[in-house]
């Protein structure tokens, strides 16, 4: 499985100058949710985190800072997971997404230990 994904965590990982943190296959089982929060600590609040839907439904919402948004199969999108967050699955199929995360290389780098933050809430990355 990690063959068939090293072209997009590469080209992630290019895009961002950065290197993969965890990539993880996901799932919100039908008719659950995740409530609203924000995500914490130096690992979550530097990383730029990557949603791809692999199996969802149009029942399927995630919102990030009161926007809304149904991510089609296999649209990657970067959502900024410092800002309030949720998702709901109202569907009978579960939401199973690929999680890629990319650590910038200026983080990686900086003995200080900054943190990343970019201001937009969520878009729509276009990987092939």
């Amino acid at each position: 499985l990690i063959n068939m994904l090293e072209p997009i965590i590469k080209q992630l990982e290019k895009m961002h100058n950065g290197q993969r943190g965890q990539v993880l296959l996901i799932n919100l089982e039908a008719g659950k949710g995740i409530a609203d929060h924000e995500d914490g600590g130096d690992y979550l609040l530097s990383v730029r985190r990557h949603h791809i839907p692999i199996i969802t439904s149009p029942g399927t919402k995630f919102w990030v800072d009161g926007e809304s948004v149904s991510m089609g199969v296999g649209e990657c999108w970067e959502i900024n997971n410092a800002k309030t967050h949720s998702v709901i699955n109202q569907s009978d199929v579960d939401r199973i997404h690929l999680l890629i995360d990319i650590m910038p290389n200026a983080i990686v780098n900086d003995k200080q230990r900054f943190f990343y933050r970019y201001s937009a809430k969520m878009r729509n990355t276009y990987v092939s």
